[in-house]
């Protein structure tokens, strides 16, 4: 072979080297990172589950009250007409127009300060298990229950409290 031609395939071999090394560096670029910090979602209670007055006969019973405030008696249980009773209601904020999950308790225990208990079982709310927040970020949540009553329940003023969960979705 030829020195010259030797001497250019090895100028032709190192120019090529000098033309493929420059696609081998790394190349960097950059990117934004977003994040939005959300308004909690809150929950206040404006009133409380009033089942109002009533007698528990031999048989006992229960009292539903429904989430739209009506109130029926099962078993031996009479209702007081006049007496005031509710379903529960909280007020709900948060991101105007966000869907969210209610959780509501699986029971409540009730006492007259003594040694009488209730049970308070299942309860709904409306809107039932989700809802959504109008415009203005609030709604409205009631929930009602069934309140379970002895047979021959002893006479005084029962209380608890329960818990409700508002999650976003």
């Amino acid at each position: 072979m030829d020195i010259s031609l030797k001497n250019q395939l090895v100028v032709a071999f190192m120019a090529l080297g000098f033309i493929v090394a420059p696609l081998t560096v790394a190349a960097t670029v950059t990117a934004t990172v977003d994040v939005q910090i959300s308004t909690n979602i809150t929950i206040s209670a404006a009133t409380g589950m009033a089942f109002g007055d009533m007698t528990s006969g031999p048989l006992g019973g229960a009292v539903v009250m429904n989430a739209d405030g009506v109130r029926v008696s099962t078993g031996s249980v009479e209702l007081n007409s006049a007496s005031v009773s509710s379903p529960a209601t909280f007020a709900i904020s948060g991101i105007p127009n966000s869907t969210y999950n209610v959780g509501l308790p699986t029971s409540v225990t009730l006492s007259d300060g003594g040694a009488n208990r209730m049970m308070v079982t299942n309860f709904r709310s409306n809107p039932d298990a989700s809802g959504q927040l109008n415009s203005s970020g609030v709604q409205s949540v009631t929930v009602g229950g069934t309140l379970n009553i002895g047979a021959n329940q002893g006479f005084g003023d029962y209380s608890g409290t329960m818990a409700v969960v508002i999650n976003y979705n």
